[in-house]
């Protein structure tokens, strides 16, 4: 029995040694002032728009287009830009504060399940080394771990809810998820449908509180911007669809999870056959939120691992709630010691599966210094600079982001003509003497810029700093200069 007990330990100090590596990635990440990911510029230039008071939502320009994404998270790095540099150390620490209360009530919410805290740990290592397979993204520029904070408050307080008003506040939690992403709409609904299996009023209660959240802050966002928040963050993702190409990078994707998955499937079964069938459909509910959010992101085109962020944090969940709750004996039919073994099995797969390099995630040391250079050769050339996405390069929206000027470009035959059109009388008239683009972009968008500006080579020739450690790499800054 002795044994029995003490047998997970090993695991939970794996997943202490889990957390401290991904909080020592994290504390490099967030303290490095180059770009991580390719759009982590562009997510500053929503932050700094709206300190200097300008709108985010708007007709497509040159100097700045959108992201599809609605603006909580742009509003809450604002918040907090008193707090330090916005690039990126304050969208970064949002992220990463995020993720680190999302870690803990993964764990909360594992021990109150198995009533012992070891598996709460378990879960919370598991969650920590799932990082390698969303590209560490959880301390990124980025919404996605914000957007996880939210869902993971509403399905730990609707976990223990039993009243209508309770589920009222959960619905109201995944509006503030909708305010970050748009699929935390989709999120919401998951979950109260799965909570119809328990309690209709539960279900209407979700739907209310998401509604009352939702449409005022849809209707006041496309009042003020003069419906471009309606086309930014509904019509152009609804011109999307699903493409099969999205549906085999799922199913690439979802191997990883099998170990925790199966567990939780076999935990769920012993929880309904053994009577326990109040807790079953609760866990069934949070499960169906959070896989059904990772598909839904994954599958629409464009979707990257970032949508897989809530499957990681379910992982977690999943193996050490399901393999807690069968060691522990809660499920009401006792674990054989041939079971026991088969825990242990499967733990041991599933940090083996997860297991990884830290070293590719970490940034280069050299990034202060290769900033400090471009930013030097920067203030030598010629003014005004257009700078597409990066922008934090000289302190100051330069340019709209190629990804959020390609979402445009993809959707609305007139208003791409008419931007184009823009762009090549800029290109002509030498509007801007000094360009910069990624050494990606300047190949590709030869056809608009070759004719007026000539290579004037890297802006810095320190590569690997200027390589994302995440994402697209679209190779180092090249700067162009007018003919």
């Amino acid at each position: 029995m002795t044994v029995e007990r003490h047998a997970p330990i090993p695991f939970a100090a794996a997943g202490l040694a889990a957390v401290a590596l991904w909080l020592f990635i994290a504390w490099r990440q967030v303290a490095f002032p180059l770009e991580l990911f390719a759009h982590e510029g562009a997510m500053v230039d929503h932050v700094r728009r709206l300190l200097e008071g300008k709108p985010i939502y708007g007709p497509p320009a040159i100097e700045f287009v959108p992201f599809l994404y609605t603006p909580g998270f742009y509003l809450v790095c604002a918040a907090f830009a008193w707090t330090g540099d916005i690039a990126f150390v304050v969208p970064r620490a949002v992220s990463a504060v995020a993720t680190i209360i999302s870690m803990a009530c993964l764990a909360a919410l594992t021990r109150r399940i198995t009533g012992r805290a070891v598996w709460g740990v378990i879960a919370a290592g598991v969650f920590a080394l799932g990082a390698s397979r969303v590209h560490a993204w959880y301390a990124l520029a980025q919404v996605d771990s914000l957007f996880l904070l939210c869902l993971v408050v509403a399905v730990f307080i609707g976990h223990s809810a039993r009243s209508w008003r309770g589920f009222l506040v959960v619905g109201l939690i995944f509006a503030a998820a909708f305010l970050c992403k748009q699929i935390g709409a989709a999120s919401g609904l998951l979950y109260a449908a799965a909570l119809a299996f328990t309690d209709r009023r539960h279900t209407l209660a979700v739907v209310a509180g998401m509604a009352f959240g939702i449409l005022p802050a849809v209707a006041i966002l496309t009042a003020i911007s003069d419906g471009w928040f309606w086309y930014y963050a509904f019509e152009i993702p609804a011109s999307f669809g699903i493409q099969p190409a999205s549906i085999l990078m799922l199913l690439r994707d979802l191997p990883f999870l099998a170990p925790a998955f199966s567990a939780g499937l076999f935990a769920l079964w012993r929880l309904w056959s053994g009577g326990e069938k109040d807790l079953a459909r609760r866990v069934f509910a949070l499960a169906i939120c959070l896989f059904g959010t990772a598909v839904l992101g994954r599958i629409h085109p464009g979707g990257h691992v970032n949508a897989l962020v809530p499957a990681i944090w379910l992982t977690g969940f999943a193996l050490a709630g399901a393999v807690g709750m069968l060691w522990e004996g809660k499920t009401t039919v006792p674990a054989t010691g041939k079971l026991h073994f088969a825990l242990l099995g499967v733990m041991l797969i599933q940090f083996a599966v997860l297991a990884y390099n830290p070293k590719r995630f970490l940034p280069s040391p050299d990034g202060a210094a290769v900033l400090a250079e471009i930013r030097a050769r920067l203030a030598t050339a010629p003014q005004p600079i257009l700078l597409p996405g990066t922008g934090y390069l000289i302190g100051k929206v330069a340019g709209a982001d190629p990804m959020a000027v390609n979402d445009v470009l993809h959707t609305d035959a007139k208003l791409r003509q008419s931007f184009l059109a823009e762009v090549e009388t800029q290109m002509r008239q030498r509007r801007y003497p000094s360009v910069v683009l990624e050494e990606f972009l300047r190949r590709r968008w030869a056809i608009w810029h070759e004719p007026y500006y000539r290579s004037e080579g890297f802006l810095s020739d320190n590569i690997d700093a200027q390589k994302p450690r995440t994402g697209l790499d679209f190779g180092p800054h090249t700067l162009l200069l007018a003919r």
